[in-house]
């Protein structure tokens, strides 16, 4: 009798929960072993979701947040059943997100007669490595032990790169907890006044400072990021989109370039403004689109389109909903926060705690800016490095990264490919490093899509050894 699969999920984020609810659906052999490994000190949900504060929301309404794409509207009941107040429309906390999909593992694992077994583990895992039977053996640090596992296959479901420290922070700013990253967990200042300093103006910043305020901090908060952009608001509902709302140039240019792209979006923005129709529906008709787009364009082009254009896709694209839009808005009418294009050239310790060399963009002169704290709001830039496992997976060549530094490859099935372009038996990524393939691979609406395939072609692999090869 042969001994039942085991199957690794490392990482209890949205794509390790799904991909393992899936696999629980799979009619996998009994005694299948589903381990799901979440870092110590994280549950379900991962960075994303498992945050302490019910003030930090998702940015998506609900109506396009199930986890499910043949069930659109399982989040909206979960979150409806739970407050009859909220509706499709509403921004739930991202908190609240983590909660249901720790209820439908759940479900899956205990109540829909899954003969499959899953093992939630807290664990970091450091390398992945192959043998000579064609599976793999984990090593991961459990805090107080050693865990190492053998499985048949493995999903690395982990996040995005790992933000790098900026040139200017000095060591003794982290010894003070003088700089802390926005998803650090860290408390709020001590102090009630002075002035917190955000590196970055996305929706991370947002965040930041609305909790900042929640927690009593009642001074100044400056952001300065590279171009001086917040996110737009959301506002009301999306359109439909309609046949109309993409211009005609994205299914013309062959093959496209990212200045003709812009130029056209940007002209029929306002051509759809001139009829009475919202911008943020060419943006959800675009969205379909957008593998195939990245896909044509070069390298040199999607290189131009990360230094000149991202930032702007960015604002327009991930929009922070309109209660967080309306709260940073009063802020900078009344004066309490500024945004502004620039650079921090250097830091040093001052009597208010730290004083910052900072060069606006288009003025020659450094001013000094006072600050008690600065908090690193901004995103891992392209060549960042990757977290564990990453590092030992790709100096041993059993992974490649894209020419660009967004993500890693992988073949259709998400097996990931090795140095030699060849897919790994048994070895699949599903998550945001997607993005170096497909750009898009940040959003719930696409990678719920990606993950039933992932999850079958993993199943298929550990019930018939080979049958991808």
């Amino acid at each position: 009798m042969s001994t039942p699969p085991v199957i690794a999920i490392v990482g209890a984020g949205f794509c390790g929960v799904v991909a393992t609810i899936e696999l629980l659906r799979a009619g996998l052999p009994a005694g299948t072993r589903l381990v799901l490994i979440e870092r110590p000190g994280h549950g379900i949900g991962g960075v994303a979701y498992d945050v302490a504060s019910e003030r930090v929301l998702l940015n998506v309404r609900a109506e396009r947040m199930s986890a499910f794409a043949d069930s659109p509207g399982d989040f909206v009941d979960y979150l409806t059943a739970a407050h009859p107040q909220e509706s499709a429309a509403s921004f739930a906390p991202r908190n609240f997100y983590g909660r249901y999909l720790a209820t439908r593992l759940d479900l899956a694992a205990f109540r829909e007669g899954s003969r499959a077994l899953l093992e939630p583990t807290a664990a970091e895992v450091t390398d992945v490595v192959p043998r000579a039977d064609g599976r793999w053996e984990i090593s991961a640090d459990a805090g107080v032990r050693r865990l190492s596992l053998v499985a048949d296959a493995v999903l690395l479901a982990t996040g995005a790169s790992v933000p790098e420290p900026p040139r200017w922070l000095e060591p003794w700013m982290l010894e003070e907890s003088r700089y802390v990253e926005a998803w650090s967990r860290s408390a709020p200042p001590a102090d009630a006044s002075g002035t917190v300093v955000a590196v970055g103006s996305g929706l991370s910043f947002v965040d930041v400072a609305i909790e900042l305020r929640a927690g009593g901090f009642s001074g100044r908060i400056v952001a300065i990021s590279r171009h001086g952009r917040l996110p737009r608001p959301e506002g009301s509902a999306i359109p439909l989109p309609a046949r109309d709302d993409l211009p005609d140039e994205v299914a013309t240019l062959e093959p496209p370039t990212v200045r003709e792209l812009m130029r056209a979006l940007t002209r029929h923005a306002f051509t759809l403004a001139e009829r009475g129709r919202d911008y943020r529906s060419m943006l959800a008709a675009l969205r379909p689109h957008s593998r195939r787009l990245w896909a044509e364009l070069g390298h040199a082009e999607r290189a131009r389109f990360l230094r000149h254009a991202r930032a702007l896709w960015d604002v327009h694209r991930h929009r922070m909903p309109a209660s967080s839009a309306h709260i940073v808005e009063a802020e900078l009418g009344a004066g309490t926060i500024e945004v502004f294009a620039g650079r921090i050239r250097s830091v040093g310790r001052s009597a208010q705690g730290l004083t910052l060399a900072v060069q606006r963009r288009g003025r020659p002169d450094v001013q000094r800016l006072e600050a008690g704290r600065i908090v690193n709001c901004t995103g891992a830039p392209a060549g960042a490095p990757l977290g564990n496992p990453w590092p030992a997976l790709l100096a041993r060549g059993v992974a490649r990264r894209d020419a660009l530094g967004l993500g890693v490859l992988t073949d259709p099935n998400g097996r990931l490919v090795d140095t030699r372009g060849c897919p790994a038996p048994g070895l699949y990524y599903a998550g945001p490093l997607w993005r170096g393939q497909e750009w898009e691979a940040t959003a719930v609406p696409e990678l719920r899509v990606r993950l039933p395939a992932v999850a079958a072609a993993i199943a298929a692999g550990v019930v018939r050894p080979g049958v991808l090869a």
